[in-house]
C-alpha cells in the first residue's frame, strides 16, 4: 500500500537514558485520520494496542522491547480502511 505508507512515516525513534522501551513518534502526513491496530510483535505500553492518529499530527507510542535494539518492525492494521469486504490493510515500519 504505497499511500499508506507516504502518508505514514516515523519522524523518531530513541530510548530515554536507563530505560528497555522505545519511543516512537509516528507522523501522519495525510488529510485522513487513522486508526490503527498493532499487530508486531512488540506490545506498547499499558497494553494499548489501538492507535488514532489525526491528520497532519504525531503521535508518540512506547514501545516496550525488552532490550536495547539497533532496528525493529512495527506492523499495523489499518481499522478505518478496507481492501476488501472485511479486510483491512496492513503497514510495516521500520525504525
Amino acid at each position: 500500500m504505497p499511500l499508506l505508507k507516504a502518508s505514514l512515516t516515523i519522524e523518531e525513534a530513541f530510548y530515554s537514558e536507563g530505560r528497555d522501551v522505545v519511543e516512537v513518534i509516528l507522523k501522519n502526513h495525510s488529510d485522513a485520520r487513522f486508526e490503527l491496530k498493532n499487530t508486531g510483535k512488540f506490545n506498547f505500553h499499558k497494553g494499548i494496542d489501538l492507535v488514532t492518529v489525526q491528520p497532519h499530527s504525531s503521535v508518540t507510542l512506547i514501545v516496550k522491547t525488552v532490550e536495547r535494539r539497533r532496528s525493529l518492525k512495527m506492523a499495523f492494521e489499518v481499522m478505518n480502511a478496507i481492501t476488501a469486504p472485511r479486510t483491512h490493510p496492513t503497514l510495516t515500519l521500520s525504525v
